[in-house]
């Protein structure tokens, strides 16, 4: 009866972690997909400890970037050199990010 239960226990441990390691896949790979989003003309990409909404946010307030003229506190925005309008928009004093280019 020890011997059964033994392997029953073997079998259920395997079986968790088995399902953990491969229920940790998909999520990685939806994060990643999920990791880009769109505001207007731009589309938001590389956002690194930033939520869409919080990047979608900063861009409507950049005046560099034809928003309203009103910046949000903390947050500036570079432009690109190319031909295609893209940039990068950061917080200062943390390592929150993204970068944005034109549709």
């Amino acid at each position: 009866m020890t011997r059964i239960r033994r392997t029953f226990i073997a079998t259920l441990v395997a079986s968790a972690v088995t399902a953990a390691t491969f229920g940790a896949a998909p999520s990685s790979a939806v994060q990643a997909t999920a990791s880009s989003c769109s505001y207007s003309l731009w589309k938001i990409y590389k956002r690194e400890h930033v939520t869409c909404r919080k990047a979608k946010r900063v861009m409507k307030h950049d005046p560099g970037i034809g928003g309203q003229g009103d910046e949000l506190p903390g947050w500036h925005c570079t432009t690109g050199q190319t031909i295609i309008p893209e940039g990068k928009c950061s917080k200062q004093g943390t390592n929150k990010s993204f970068k944005y280019k034109q549709k």
